[in-house]
């Protein structure tokens, strides 16, 4: 029996971005150990609402300015990641963290394509979401603009891809649809109730497990 890292994260949450970023820049060296890592869309929102915790931006002002001007920026330079782009005020962030259709939508994307489509789709929404200026995913149709757009093949990076897309225009409309479905909005709320109830406060979550079957949780950021 190997070891496995159960990852719940949300799009918005910018410790997520960065362990997703981490991990998945770390998957050949981690199953070269036997080691499986398993990421898993989590509305963030619900977490928080849950365990009564609220999110670093909604702290005072003199915290919002330090985690812009300092440790933000350090964290992500850190693990190499590139081009951050923030709001001038983070706590634009609050109105645009309602995650739940992309969540879905990645939901469904694991569900029906393979776990490379899964991760690089991943991967492509926290890029959008944390290095561009438009980060409202939330609308229907940015996130279906996103989808649309999305390269073939994505490592972190636009630059270097081909015009080839990952989603033709049917496929897009697909997952738009089923993102919108009652079985993935009661898959979403499901799935972050049971991490609210494992005693999770906040995200990136991560539940490791030993080759023994031993199982403990590590929380990504205590902010």
């Amino acid at each position: 029996m190997g070891s496995k890292i159960d990852c719940y994260i949300d799009v918005a949450s910018f410790y997520s971005f960065l362990a997703f970023h981490h991990l998945i820049n770390s998957l050949d060296l981690l199953a070269r150990h036997n080691v499986e890592v398993e990421f898993h869309p989590i509305f963030l929102g619900a977490v928080h609402a849950s365990s009564g915790n609220t999110p670093p931006w909604a702290g005072s002002k003199a915290k919002r300015e330090y985690l812009k001007k300092y440790e933000l920026v350090r964290a992500a330079k850190m693990l190499r990641v590139e081009d951050i782009v923030l709001p001038e005020d983070l706590r634009d962030l609050l109105d645009l963290g309602w995650t739940q259709k992309p969540c879905r939508a990645l939901m469904y994307i694991k569900d029906h394509y393979p776990r490379n489509v899964y991760h690089a789709s991943f991967h492509y929404l926290f890029h959008f979401f944390w290095t561009t200026p438009e980060k409202r995913v939330f609308d229907e149709l940015v996130l279906a603009q996103v989808l649309s757009n999305m390269p073939l093949e994505f490592h972190g990076s636009e630059t270097h891809h081909g015009s080839q897309r990952m989603f033709s225009e049917d496929e897009v409309t697909v997952i738009m649809s089923n993102q919108a479905s009652l079985k993935y909005k009661d898959m979403l709320k499901a799935n972050s109730q049971s991490l609210s109830d494992l005693g999770a406060f906040g995200l990136p979550w991560l539940v490791v497990s030993n080759s023994e079957g031993h199982k403990e949780p590590f929380f990504g950021s205590d902010r």
